[in-house]
């Protein structure tokens, strides 16, 4: 039989840095708590609501574009005019199963240098003969027309540009 060995006491120094690591594990777990609790919150904020009312909160651009959307039909195929990056790509999202095109010649637009040098003005003829029912224009506030005999002259007006006051 053998005899166990003194048992040593810890440190103050060994004590000390268990502490710290005691009070770190606990800050860690509070995080997660008070990280938990946000979510939470949001979720029991929107329960309830209907889709549109929460995309409202969650993101009201998505919200207008969807509603924007909602004005054309299904079938819809649209041509943007003077195209923003951002603007296009979420018209493309939320305006689907709709077709949305800033491009007549099937040109690739993905950086700002290529959509600041878009010139893709379509003609009556081009947006008849390719089926397009729409042409929406942001440019100076934003416009919506069909295509129909006679928008050519619409679509050749030159456009304002209002200077910034």
């Amino acid at each position: 039989m053998t005899q166990p060995g003194p048992q040593r006491s810890a440190t103050q120094g060994q004590q000390v840095i268990a502490y710290i690591v005691l009070l770190a594990v606990l800050v860690q777990v509070s995080f997660f708590f008070f990280g938990l609790l946000d979510p939470i919150n949001r979720i029991t904020s929107l329960w309830g609501k209907a889709l549109e009312e929460r995309r409202a909160v969650v993101w009201q651009p998505g919200s207008a574009f969807k509603a924007a959307a909602d004005r054309f039909p299904e079938n819809a195929r649209i041509y943007m005019m003077y195209p923003q990056p951002l603007v296009h790509w979420n018209c493309v999202y939320y305006f689907y199963p709709r077709l949305v095109t800033v491009t007549m010649t099937n040109g690739v637009y993905r950086t700002n240098e290529e959509y600041n040098d878009w010139n893709e003005r379509p003609t009556e003829d081009w947006l008849i003969a390719n089926g397009f029912t729409h042409v929406l224009n942001f440019k100076n506030g934003g416009r919506i027309w069909q295509v129909r005999p006679g928008i050519g002259q619409i679509l050749n007006q030159p456009e304002e540009t209002h200077a910034p006051q």
